[in-house]
């Protein structure tokens, strides 16, 4: 994040790094690498069906998440309490999108929206949770 903290969930950085612990992704980075190492035309073409295929699986992770944070963002109609949390149900997500809601306060779990807070309560829209920021 530019400070040293984490983010929670993990993410995953696309473009020329700001530092040494971020690695160079970008598209010249990797033509640069690809001609400076004068491959032969088999392993040329060995090289560019790996990138293929690591595209393909980057842009399904990006579809994925984008699900996700779809499903999250318009998972209640209105704010949640300070005590709430909305969660993705890994276990059957792909098949029905389902998510959770986190009781913090109380430990429980519920695939039903919690009711909304009282006005005097701080709110919270799903764009604003602590751990979807």
């Amino acid at each position: 994040d530019g400070s040293g903290q984490r983010y929670n969930p993990s993410m995953i950085r696309v473009g020329i790094g700001q530092s040494a612990a971020v690695k160079d992704v970008a598209l010249e980075t990797k033509v640069d690498q690809i001609i400076s190492e004068n491959l032969d035309l088999g392993q040329l073409e060995s090289s560019i069906a790996g990138y293929r295929m690591e595209l393909q699986r980057i842009s399904s992770d990006i579809t994925k998440c984008r699900r996700r944070v779809h499903a999250i963002a318009s998972a209640s109609a209105w704010p949640l309490g300070k005590n709430w949390e909305i969660r993705v149900d890994e276990t059957s997500f792909e098949d029905t999108g389902r998510v959770y809601y986190v009781n913090h306060k109380e430990q429980t779990t519920s695939f039903e929206c919690p009711p909304p807070p009282e006005p005097s309560e701080p709110q919270f829209p799903a764009r604003s949770m602590p751990e979807y920021r």
